[in-house]
């Protein structure tokens, strides 16, 4: 409760910030829509998440959580002759109860902004782009792996973990992969092929540190070893993303079934995924998207092996054209080491888990959005001692963000080699 009341301290500032800043200035005309505009921003948002466990599970029970995300972005093309740079840092603050671990007893989680009690400095890097339009880019320092990798477009209105990044990935790592909460010190390097959109990256292999959290840390070794991960992503006709992803750690993980089969070899930890997302159509007015996404992951070394998703999205909805309504389904099949291992341990294990969530998006103001949401959980923790749990939420989303563009460029004139600046 104190940490949810430190987190919830900051709400006033937030709202104060909300009811007096100045709309964000408009995009300069000299830049293009899909290039970063130079200048600087700031962002400010708190998101309040109240759920409840009514059936199943563990036990019924109430769980509130807070998340207050501050960024800061500097952009430039004067830095490096022919180079865009653009650097960005941002803190998080976490509180709140688990709703997953201790009311439903779930393998994929709930809620995307559920974590232990911190103060995190998430993101810190740099990103130089050669040539406009970010032909060749390099971005190397503390990096979220979802930002870019396996990164949702429809999905990402959702709020369980599975749609915002796939549970075979999720799951991975000694201390998960470099994603929301805890991001490491990475390496990535993207670039264009044609249509076609490339990238890969090297993030460390354990992120923070597994015994206790801490504000930030970069603690690269031989022996927690590296995550590798590289990813093509297109947007042919009809779709709004096709992608597909594969990754591997250098180091090798103890099966999960180790005490049940006696067998202590260390193994490869590595898989692939793939997801297609695309206007479905329309129904009157409204529009509708839809995405599949698949994954594997290697099964001695992680609870699920398989895992499909798919979502669909309606918005621009007749009398609201703001607001939008999906449902969406994530399905894990567990691996056969993890239900070894379960039934020696004297459980009895199911063969999946599947979780379906139903999300309401409504803006009430331009800076707060109200995020209603029906959460259903068959066969949590993959046990059969576990009845399938149904959860209720409400979410309110607060967001700002003001920046100040400034754009150095050549003079219009070709005989007049002066340079203009603008700025509001």
């Amino acid at each position: 409760m104190k940490n949810l009341l430190l987190g919830a301290a900051w709400l006033p500032t937030v709202l104060l910030l909300a009811a007096n800043a100045a709309p964000s200035v408009a995009r300069s005309q000299d830049c293009a829509a899909d290039v970063a505009c130079p200048g600087f921003a700031l962002s400010a948002g708190y998101t309040l998440d109240f759920k409840r466990n009514t059936t199943g599970g563990l036990e019924r029970g109430n769980a509130t959580s807070g998340l207050l995300e501050l960024g800061a972005v500097w952009t430039t093309d004067t830095l490096l002759p022919g180079a865009l740079v653009t650097s960005t840092a941002s803190l998080i603050h976490t509180t709140g109860g688990a709703i997953s671990g201790r009311y439903v007893g779930d393998l994929q989680g709930l809620n995307n902004i559920e974590a232990p009690a911190a103060l995190r400095l998430y993101e810190l890097w740099s990103e130089i782009e050669f040539g406009r339009g970010g032909s060749v880019s390099t971005r190397m320092g503390l990096l979220d792996l979802n930002a870019e990798f396996d990164a949702p477009v429809t999905s990402a209105f959702f709020i369980g973990p599975p749609f915002g990044i796939g549970t075979d990935l999720a799951q991975t790592g000694e201390n998960g992969p470099a994603v929301f909460p805890v991001t490491s010190l990475g390496l990535r390097v993207a670039g264009k092929l044609g249509a076609s959109h490339w990238r890969m990256a090297a993030f460390d292999g354990v992120p923070g540190r597994v015994d206790h959290e801490s504000f930030a840390t970069v603690d690269v070794s031989h022996h927690e070893g590296a995550l590798l991960i590289s990813e093509i992503e297109a947007a042919p006709a009809g779709f709004n993303k096709l992608a597909m992803g594969a990754w591997t750690y250098t180091s090798r993980f103890t099966a999960i079934d180790a005490s049940a089969s006696g067998d202590d070899a260390t193994r490869r930890n590595r898989g692939a995924y793939t997801m297609a997302d695309l206007p479905l159509g329309q129904i009157g007015a409204a529009r509708v998207n839809g995405v599949l996404r698949a994954g594997v992951a290697a099964g001695r070394v992680n609870a699920i092996d398989r895992f499909l998703g798919a979502a669909v999205v309606i918005s621009h909805l007749s009398g609201r054209p703001e607001d939008a309504v999906g449902l969406a389904i994530a399905h894990g099949r567990t691996s056969d080491a993890f239900q070894r291992q379960q039934d020696f341990d004297g459980a009895t294990p199911r063969r999946s888990e599947t979780q379906v969530e139903l999300t309401w998006r409504t803006p009430a103001r331009p800076w707060l959005a109200v995020v209603p949401s029906l959460q259903w959980v068959a066969h949590p923790g993959a046990d059969h001692a576990l009845r399938n749990a149904f959860i209720v939420g409400m979410r309110f989303e607060l967001s700002l963000d003001h920046d100040w563009p400034s754009l150095v460029r050549q003079a219009d004139s070709a005989h007049d080699a002066s340079l203009a600046m603008s700025a509001p």
